[in-house]
């Protein structure tokens, strides 16, 4: 059972029910998003990117009490992206610092018809594989979503974490498939892949034997044919309502994001993926992946 309710003034969270001997009480539900925060340049314009980073400012502003395990650099845009993460209430205990400048994307445009994008990390995925958080803060969050992050802090982050886990391999899988973790794969609850990392994924494990250890659902973006839902019994198709789309950048984190919100209120695997397509319906009608409310 979940509800909603004010912490300390500081405005809605989703709340989960346990029973103790003494009686009945309210814990927060806290998900903790790790993997890259990133500057995003779209038709000349900058905005907050990165998938973690953008996952994580989205969920804040939908009530979902979140933490960011991440890096920033040393640049002007990461201290505006630390301002914006406090602006939100995000916990930033295992948030860290390089001396590189952030990782920045840039669509390749021609009068705002994509033709491409860019991507350099600065050095910064070496800087996050060699990261081993402290135990005692990852033990802080009952939830966590793994999106283009180095193997080396899966493996550590599938040893340490007790919670739920939600896995995107994402663009790093596909441009380095070593990068994969094996060991996060099989903790994970949840896993998010579009069609390009699907079919990756199956050459190298046996997608549905998963289900066999802890995996509960895999969500397969489809494009413009919409998304489908595999769990052990069934699998269907949630097709896709027509959108205007002037920018496709955070899409796929939004399914994410409506997922974990609808997940943390106790709603049903289908009802978070829907609701997760309807923000990315909103996502896709402006610049940059974040939602505005």
């Amino acid at each position: 059972m979940s509800n909603m309710t004010s912490v300390l003034g500081m405005g809605l969270f989703y709340f989960t029910q346990t029973r103790l001997s003494s009686g009945i009480i309210w814990l927060v539900k806290k998900a903790l998003i790790v993997g890259f925060c990133a500057k995003d340049i779209i038709q000349n314009k900058s905005f907050f990117g990165g998938a973690a980073g953008g996952i994580c400012l989205n969920l804040s502003k939908l009530n979902v009490n979140t933490g960011i395990l991440s890096v920033l650099g040393n640049d002007l845009f990461s201290k505006k992206y630390l301002k914006e993460f406090k602006k939100n209430n995000i916990d930033t205990s295992l948030l860290y610092f390089s001396k590189n400048p952030i990782p920045q994307m840039k669509v390749i445009d021609d009068n705002g018809k994509e033709l491409g994008r860019y991507y350099n990390d600065f050095g910064n995925i070496k800087f996050l594989a060699q990261i081993k958080p402290q135990k005692g803060l990852i033990s802080n969050f009952d939830f966590m979503h793994v999106v283009n992050t180095p193997k080396n802090l899966c493996d550590f982050l599938a040893d340490n974490l007790k919670g739920e886990i939600s896995y995107s391999p994402g663009g790093l899988f596909v441009r380095d498939k070593s990068s994969l973790s094996i060991n996060l794969l099989s903790r994970t609850n949840f896993l998010f892949l579009n069609e390009e990392e699907f079919n990756l994924l199956k050459k190298k494990i046996d997608v549905l034997k998963l289900f066999i250890n802890n995996l509960k659902m895999v969500c397969l973006t489809l494009g413009s044919r919409g998304v489908r839902i595999i769990t052990k019994d069934k699998s269907a198709i949630i097709k896709t309502k027509k959108a205007k789309v002037i920018d496709t950048t955070g899409a796929g984190d939004a399914i994410v994001v409506g997922f974990i919100k609808e997940y943390f209120k106790g709603s049903d695997y289908e009802s978070g993926i829907k609701e997760g397509m309807r923000l990315a319906s909103v996502v896709v009608g402006k610049l940059g992946g974040q939602i505005v409310l």
